[in-house]
């Protein structure tokens, strides 16, 4: 029965209908279930198919079901039951195909669905048009009792689904992926990448997932787990930085409920980071100029998250003199609503900060952020290949990094040595 045909017999409006079929996932091809789980679940499904004499001529049956209850999975994380939205439309799945980690067809698919909602574990909403409001939905998944009961026979967890990921992303100037060729650059971090992601999958990574409320576990991505390494700019010279995992998007103080293989973990972090390496381009110590213990961003009668914001805005490629408050007003409204005030001049707050730094205020709107992020990632790299090559597992949040607390001390002098064994002039202090 489609939605409209269903309003029919319900008090739903139209305008009603269409708020409420908003609030869905969109079904990630590239999202899977991983490990034991894997097998189990899909035998069992074919061997159900099989017994209910349905007729499932798919191929790639193992892979279409493997997708589909890892996505449908996630509508269970969420722990509110919304909705999952597809594409039914054969027209789509060229471009579905060509970016999909799994090799899913429109046919394919399509059986695969309509298959599971023969057997009871989900209730499709087919997609359409409101004319009222001019706007037209996708079709919605809806997970059924039977579907929980799959979860618990099985016993799911996040750890068992898995978004497979490339290790290196490349960009051009306005943010378009390029493929990526093997090469002589590009080998070397893919096998580096490949051990690191290889000993994450390995471990027993334990998230607060009662802990995040409801709002927040639609953005986290828990079949996230796998780092990519994101150029710039046509260039391994420029950015580099390691992407991806769902820790990156918890708070500060929901990483600290994370454990590695049972044990409670810390979490250490450069401070003023990126000041630091301004002052490393001109061979300088910030320092020097700013005693050891004195917040490098904090101003008289400014608040530091604004002034912190503010900075890394305008080393940003996209950010200059002009633009500067559109660029870091709304970043500022988004991140920070409680101290957000209209008609602030953030330009004003980075000549400020500038006459605080000046020896580095050169580097405000110098479009270098693709470079200082990837001094940064040299600092990273040698952090987890060091520690990855003792079979420690160090999960990186940009400039702060996480391991079991057994390792802290281990964690906190690689993080020294780091700019030391890069040569770099100014050394960040590390805080807990």
């Amino acid at each position: 029965m489609s939605i409209l045909n269903q309003q029919k017999n319900s008090s739903i409006s139209e305008q009603n209908t269409y708020d409420f079929f908003q609030n869905s996932i969109e079904i990630n091809y590239s999202t899977g279930l991983y490990g034991d789980k894997d097998k189990q679940i899909s035998n069992y499904i074919i061997k159900e198919i099989q017994d209910n004499k349905l007729l499932f001529t798919v191929i790639n049956k193992r892979e279409n079901i493997s997708v589909l209850v890892a996505n449908l999975f996630k509508i269970h994380i969420l722990n509110w039951r919304p909705y999952s939205r597809i594409h039914m439309d054969a027209n789509e799945f060229t471009e579905i195909r060509s970016n999909s980690y799994f090799n899913i067809g429109y046919q394919g698919w399509a059986n695969t669905v309509r298959i599971f909602e023969k057997l009871g574990y989900l209730t499709i909403f087919p997609g359409g048009y409101f004319e009222a409001i001019k706007k037209g939905y996708l079709t919605k998944l809806k997970i059924s009792d039977k579907f929980e009961e799959l979860v618990k026979k099985f016993n799911l967890s996040y750890q068992d689904i898995l978004k497979r990921t490339p290790p290196i992303s490349l960009k051009d100037s306005k943010g378009k992926k390029i493929k990526v060729v093997n090469s002589k650059i590009t080998n070397p971090i893919h096998k580096k990448l490949e051990r690191y992601n290889s000993l994450i999958l390995s471990s027993d990574i334990d998230l607060p997932i009662d802990m995040i409320d409801h709002d927040r576990r639609r953005k986290i991505g828990f079949a996230n787990r796998t780092y990519t390494k994101c150029y710039l700019n046509r260039s391994y010279k420029l950015g580099g930085k390691y992407y991806g995992p769902c820790w990156q998007n918890l708070s500060k103080e929901l990483r600290g409920k994370i454990k590695i293989n049972g044990e409670e973990t810390v979490e250490l972090d450069f401070n003023a980071m990126h000041l630091h390496l301004l002052y490393c381009k001109v061979n300088k110590r910030l320092t020097d100029y700013i005693p050891e213990g004195i917040d490098a961003y904090q101003l008289p009668n400014r608040n530091r998250k604004i002034v912190k914001t503010s900075f890394t805005c305008c080393i940003n490629n996209n950010c200059n003199k002009d633009n500067v408050n559109n660029v870091v007003g709304p970043k500022v409204a988004k991140k920070y609503p409680e101290i957000f005030v209209k008609n602030t001049s953030y330009r004003d707050i980075l000549e400020e900060l500038g006459s605080h730094h000046p020896e580095v205020r050169q580097f405000f709107y110098a479009q270098i952020g693709s470079e200082i992020s990837n001094m940064e990632s040299k600092v990273s790299n040698y952090i987890i290949g060091k520690l990855t090559r003792k079979n420690i597992l160090v999960l990186n949040i940009h400039d702060s990094f996480i391991v079991s607390i057994a390792y802290k001390d281990i964690l906190l002098n690689t993080m020294m040595d780091g700019f030391k064994y890069l040569k770099y002039s100014s050394i960040p202090r590390v805080s807990q």
